[in-house]
């Protein structure tokens, strides 16, 4: 087993109740955001229904992107100051390109067999909620918030919030056991209407969680991350 990626520089300290206020003090500061966008542009925006909410936060306007940033670099900065550390200055290790470059491999081959169970399944539902929320969205987007925000900031809060958080400081001793759980975390995080869409993230939970395993670096996997919403959302700088 690899001890090296769960040393923690606080030995014999529980992080288990620290990691659950971290994950709820995150998702209150995204509805606080959320809260604060809407109250500056409802008035311009004429927001008057939930779907009319949803479209507006899903178009990530300028003043939801930087309070976010601002929100997200806060939230690693405080964790740091608690104790919760995930980068390191240390060089990458000798397997860190290896395992991205699997861990891409993985995800792509979980994504192939997935799809075609889905095409199979249900061939008139292939794109989760989740899948097409993104797809309506980035139509009324440039190409700069596409990939600032479906491919860079994703993937560091949510390598941050499930990989980091549950892997390295909830259960860090057990780390099959963190794989599962961030994994499904993970999937819960993606709106999905149907099991086989839950089960599309799942295995992309885990190949990340096996990327962020085998180096040992939270870098790593979000550099599959990234890999992976930057092929997906290639179509969308197309169209």
């Amino acid at each position: 087993m690899n001890e090296t990626w769960y040393q923690d520089p606080y030995p014999g300290k529980s992080r288990k109740w620290l990691v659950i206020f971290s994950v709820i003090a995150y998702f209150v500061g995204e509805t606080i955001i959320q809260g604060l966008t809407l109250f500056f542009l409802s008035p311009e925006q004429n927001v008057d229904s939930a779907m009319d909410v949803l479209l507006l936060l899903n178009s990530y306007p300028l003043t939801y992107i930087i309070l976010d940033v601002i929100w997200m670099a806060l939230f690693i900065w405080g964790m740091s100051a608690c104790g919760l550390k995930f980068f390191s200055r240390q060089k990458l290790p000798s397997n860190f390109f290896s395992g991205v470059l699997i861990g891409v491999v993985l995800i792509f081959a979980f994504q192939w067999l997935i799809g075609g169970l889905t095409q199979w399944l249900y061939p008139e539902q292939v794109d989760s909620v989740n899948q097409t929320i993104l797809m309506n969205s980035a139509n009324q987007m440039p190409n700069w918030k596409i990939f600032l925000c479906f491919c860079i900031l994703p993937a560091i809060s949510e390598e941050i919030l499930t990989r980091g958080l549950i892997m390295r400081y909830f259960v860090p001793k057990h780390p099959f056991l963190g794989m599962v759980l961030a994994a499904a975390f993970f999937a819960t995080l993606h709106a999905s209407n149907l099991w086989i869409h839950w089960l599309g993230y799942y295995a992309m939970g885990m190949a990340l969680a096996w990327t962020y395993y085998r180096t040992g670096r939270i870098e790593a996997a979000m550099t599959v991350h990234f890999i992976n919403n930057f092929i997906a959302t290639i179509p969308m700088y197309l169209s």
